[in-house]
This record gives C-alpha cells, structure tokens and sequence, in this order.
C-alpha cells in the first residue's frame, strides 16, 4: 500500500506541479497585474505556486481516494469521480482565488482578465483543468501499463 501511495503522489505530483507551471507561465504575464518583474523573481514566484497547485491537486485527489475507499478510483468508472474532482475544485480555487485578491490583496487582474463574480475565469478553471489532466495522465501510465494492481482500502481508514 505504501508503494502505492508514493506512486501516486509522485505522478499526479509531478504532472500537476508541470501542468500547472505552464498554466501559471502563460496566465500570470498576460492577466495578472504587477508580473513584468526579473526573471530572478518570477521563475521562483511560478514554481512556488506550481508546488502549491500541485499540493491542493494531490490533496483533491486524496480527499477523494477517502470517501471511495478506494486509490484507485481513477481506474474504474471514471466519469463520476472525475466529475466529482471537477466540482471540489472550482469552488477550492475560488475560495483561494477570492480570498487572496479581496482579503490579503496578493494581485490584481489586469482589464483582460475574464472574471466571474470577481474571481478570474483563468484561475478559476486552472484547478479544474490542471487536475484531471494530472489524474488521468497518472492514470494512464500507472493502470494501463499495469505499474500498480487494484487494491481497496483497509475499513479502518
């Protein structure tokens, strides 16, 4: 079961963190307000909200992996949990997105940022996005060339 969990954290890890730093790159320069710094500042700045990106993604995941009893709930009838994944990540990324541009005031969207009750389109549907892509790319490389075998849960968890 430990393999297992490792596994997953470090596919959906790493494909999100990548996903996600391209997601970031391309968005923050042409939407955000104050992002024309040093690249000595930004690249950090990126990979730092990549890591966090992808960190929420694997929580997302975990979270779900819980009320299926099940890590491998990505393998089997996977429109429903993905579904599921979409609809607990637009409102995570909504919250964040809020709270860090209304409350603590971190950035700013410049006039060609799309939003949706104040809350940027893009980011919005960063998460949604980014994650499933994370899940099934995972998907695809762990159960359909059969790196892991389908195991349940243990009841206790």
């Amino acid at each position: 079961m430990a393999r297992k969990i490792i596994l997953h954290i470090l596919f959906i890890g790493s494909i999100a963190f990548i996903a996600n730093f391209f997601w970031e790159s391309l968005h923050a320069v042409y939407l955000y307000r104050d992002h024309d710094i040093s690249s000595s500042a930004y690249v950090p700045m990126m990979l730092k909200m990549s890591l966090k990106d992808s960190l929420i993604i694997l929580g997302l995941f975990f979270f779900i992996a819980l009320v299926k009893r099940s890590l491998d709930w990505m393998e089997s009838r996977f429109g429903g949990p993905l579904a599921g994944f979409i609809l607990l990540s637009l409102p995570t990324a909504a919250a964040i997105e809020w709270f860090s541009v209304t409350v603590l005031s971190r950035w700013s969207y410049l006039e060609t940022m799309p939003t949706l009750f104040g809350v940027g389109l893009s980011p919005l549907l960063q998460l949604a996005t980014t994650g499933p892509l994370a899940v099934w790319l995972s998907k695809k490389i762990l159960y359909d060339q059969s790196l892991i075998k389908n195991e349940r849960l243990p009841d206790e968890c």
